[in-house]
C-alpha cells in the first residue's frame, strides 16, 4: 500500500530526526566538512560519520544553531565583503565571541578583483593584440650566411 504525501508529512513532523538531511544542510550553508568541522569544534571525520549514519537530535540542534546564525550573519559578512580590500578583520574574533559560522564565512572571503576599463572600440588596434615577430625563413638563412661569412673571415686573419 501506498503511503500518501499527507502521511509524510505528518510522518516528518511527528519524527523530524529519522531522515538524516545534515549533508544537505551542510551544502545549503555552502560549508565544507572541514568548516563545519571547525564551526562545531569536532574531527572533519566526525562529520563524514554522521552524514552517513541515522542523524540524533544533538546533531539537529547543532545544525539548527548554525542555520540561525547563518540568517543573521548575511549584513554583516556583505558589510566585510565591502571592506575586505581596505581594513582588516579578525575572523577569529568573530570566533571568539561565539559567531563561528560567521567567523567561518570571514576567512573564505577574498578581495574582489579590480575593475578593469576596457578602452573604446576606437582605441582597439584592428589587427589585434600584439605578437612578437617572428623572423621568416629567409631572414634566418641570411643572418645564418652572414655569421658563417663572418667566422671565416675571422679565421683567415
Amino acid at each position: 500500500m501506498a503511503r500518501s504525501k499527507t502521511h509524510e508529512i505528518i510522518d516528518e513532523i511527528l519524527h523530524p530526526i529519522r531522515r538524516n538531511d545534515l549533508e544537505a544542510r551542510r551544502r545549503r550553508l555552502k560549508l565544507s566538512r572541514v568548516a563545519l568541522a571547525r564551526i562545531l569544534d569536532v574531527d572533519p571525520a566526525t562529520i563524514y560519520r554522521q552524514e552517513r549514519g541515522v542523524m540524533s537530535a544533538l546533531w539537529d540542534y547543532a545544525m539548527r544553531g548554525v542555520e540561525a546564525e547563518a540568517k543573521l550573519a548575511k549584513p554583516v559578512l556583505r558589510d566585510h565583503q565591502a571592506r575586505v580590500d581596505s581594513r582588516d578583520l579578525i575572523a577569529d574574533g568573530m570566533a571568539e565571541q561565539g559567531h563561528r559560522y560567521t567567523g567561518e564565512k570571514m576567512k573564505q572571503q577574498k578581495p574582489r578583483p579590480k575593475q578593469v576599463k576596457v578602452p573604446a572600440a576606437r582605441e582597439i588596434d584592428r589587427r589585434g593584440p600584439l605578437r612578437p615577430r617572428v623572423p621568416s625563413r629567409q631572414v634566418v638563412m641570411a643572418l645564418a650566411d652572414r655569421a658563417e661569412a663572418r667566422s671565416r673571415s675571422n679565421k683567415q686573419t
